[in-house]
Formats: C-alpha cells, sequence, structure tokens
C-alpha cells in the first residue's frame, strides 16, 4: 500500500469542510471588534483594520484549535460507517431468511 492509497482512505471533504468552519467561527468574533469600536468612537476606517486583523487572528486561532482536535481525517470514523452498513444489511439478510423459513410447529 503506497502513501497516496492509504491517502485516499480518508474523509478529506468532511476534514477540509471543519477546517473552513472553525476559521469563519472564529472570524465571526470579529464583529464585536467593530461595534466596541464604533462605541469607543475609533475612525471608521481604523475600526475595518482592526476588524480586519482580528477576522485573521481568531479565525487563525479558531483553526489552530480544530486541528489540534482532528489532527487528520477521520479514517477511523469512515471504516466504522462501513462497519455499519454491512451490520444493516446483515441483520436486514437474517430476518428475510426467518421469514422464510416455516417454523417446525407449523408442519
Amino acid at each position: 500500500m503506497t502513501a497516496l492509497d492509504n491517502a485516499r482512505g480518508y474523509n478529506w471533504s468532511d476534514w477540509w469542510i471543519g477546517i473552513m468552519r472553525s476559521f469563519l467561527s472564529g472570524g465571526a468574533s470579529a464583529l464585536l471588534t467593530g461595534t466596541g469600536g464604533a462605541v469607543i468612537g475609533i475612525p471608521a476606517r481604523q475600526v475595518w483594520i482592526l476588524m480586519g486583523v482580528n477576522f485573521l487572528t481568531m479565525g487563525l486561532y479558531r483553526m489552530g484549535e480544530f486541528l489540534t482536535l482532528h489532527g487528520a481525517p477521520d479514517k477511523v470514523q469512515e471504516t466504522l460507517n462501513v462497519a455499519e452498513g454491512k451490520a444493516k444489511e446483515a441483520v436486514a439478510a437474517v430476518q428475510e431468511a426467518q421469514k422464510a423459513a416455516t417454523p417446525i410447529d407449523k408442519q
């Protein structure tokens, strides 16, 4: 198995979505900077610059938190999802076999 084959087994799309969501979640806190700056009386141009800097800073901070908790796409979860699907198929097959079998009492 090559590294590329191994990498294909990971759930990359969910992982990337998690990274984007964490960045935007952290960046959204920059909106508070704008309201606070307006109340204090900072000029509008400086408020926008401060909001931009805070958006990037908090977005990167939250993204770092996400990557700390989810260092790589979750291959274990993907394997569990496959196992769950196969277990459901097995249960359905057993139920069908039980319905098709004639009970001994009816013979």
